[in-house]
């Protein structure tokens, strides 16, 4: 995808953080390494998602985002959007009782 490339090159430009920090020397900043970074990489993915008309103009992946994953490599991917899954119960039809084709069933007596 050479547009998402393009999209992260041109990613400063669209870049917009209103987070500010004050009241910390500079020689202490080291300690918001971890909030800093988790910050910047959540306005990274929010910026890239805004960016949608540079990374996909043609709206040719209209089910995919970039998302941020957390304590893993890559820290930021583009992923299919989930469904949202429902669980559905069927009503139990003829010779069929309500717990009939569940895989796990609690223990205890039947």
């Amino acid at each position: 995808m050479e547009r998402v490339r393009e999209a992260v090159l041109a990613l400063p430009g669209y870049f917009d953080s209103h987070t500010n920090i004050e009241g910390v020397a500079a020689t202490d900043l080291f300690a918001l390494n971890t909030v800093l970074g988790a910050t910047i990489e959540v306005q990274v993915v929010q910026t890239l998602n805004r960016m949608r008309d540079v990374w996909d103009p043609e709206d040719e992946w209209p089910l995919h985002v970039f998302e941020r994953q957390a304590q893993t490599f890559p820290d930021v991917i583009l992923s299919a959007r989930r469904a949202a899954r429902i669980p559905t119960r069927r009503a139990p039809g003829p010779g069929r009782s309500p717990g009939h084709g569940r895989e796990a069933r609690e223990p205890g007596p039947r």
